[in-house]
């Protein structure tokens, strides 16, 4: 019996001891897998979620437009910096194009040149005397400088005849060939421009006699006015028609 006894506590004292060391084998086993589960589930939650509050560095963040408030602005939007585009010329609305932060190039607040153009009121005019000769009526369209300052006048005025009403009576005169000249009007100093034409008797054509003439200083818009003592001229277009030179240096007289 003493031996029975004794080989069954053995046997319970080894089942002990095993179960021990499985239940250990198990902790072991278990531990493992956490640290490898724990770092799935890092990666998992990595690659779906966002940026973490406050984490704006995230490269993919600055593709789509996100931005480090912190962070110093890149030279291409430093709205100091030079603009990359144009300024567009002729048309004009000062529009620019291209990218870049739109600034006025260097120099662009600086007051242009003043214009030396004489303006139209800065002018008066007359018709001169008729010059007859072969047939042909000469007459000179003096403009004189009545401002304060030195101007110049250069090319061909704008010409037309009119009635007591303002209307025009002719046809538009054409333009004689002939070389054109910048012409320097100091104050008082007059400028002039040819006007021909065939006397309309000897061409048969129908005339009018204009009571003035309306006269636009080159590159003006507005005009001066002047009472006209040629007597008839072609209101057909035909023949006869007035014919003006560019402004020379004088009376014509």
């Amino acid at each position: 019996m003493r031996t029975t006894t004794g080989k069954t506590t053995k046997a319970r004292r080894a089942g002990t001891t095993a179960a021990a060391l499985a239940a250990a084998a198990l902790l072991l086993t278990a531990c493992g897998g956490n640290d490898t589960g724990g770092t799935d589930a890092a990666q998992k939650v990595d690659s779906q979620a966002g940026p973490l509050p406050g984490d704006q560095a995230d490269p993919s963040a600055s593709e789509e437009g996100g931005k480090d408030p912190s962070a110093p602005a890149s030279p291409g939007r430093d709205a100091s910096s030079t603009p990359s585009g144009k300024e567009s010329t002729g048309g004009g609305d000062g529009s620019k194009t291209g990218g870049g932060t739109a600034t006025s190039d260097p120099g662009s607040d600086a007051k242009p040149a003043a214009s030396t153009q004489c303006h139209t009121s800065e002018l008066s005019v007359r018709v001169g005397d008729n010059h007859p000769g072969a047939g042909q009526e000469g007459f000179a369209l003096v403009l004189t400088n009545t401002s304060s300052r030195t101007c110049t006048v250069y090319g061909y005025p704008g010409l037309a005849f009119v009635n007591d009403a303002g209307e025009q009576v002719t046809v538009d005169p054409e333009r004689a060939p002939g070389t054109k000249e910048r012409v320097s009007l100091t104050p008082g100093k007059s400028a002039w421009s040819p006007l021909t034409f065939t006397n309309p008797r000897a061409t048969g054509v129908t005339t009018i006699t204009p009571a003035a003439i309306r006269l636009t200083p080159p590159d003006e818009r507005d005009y001066l006015k002047a009472a006209w003592k040629g007597g008839p001229v072609s209101n057909t277009g035909k023949a006869s028609v007035p014919r003006v030179g560019p402004f020379t240096a004088g009376t014509g007289e």
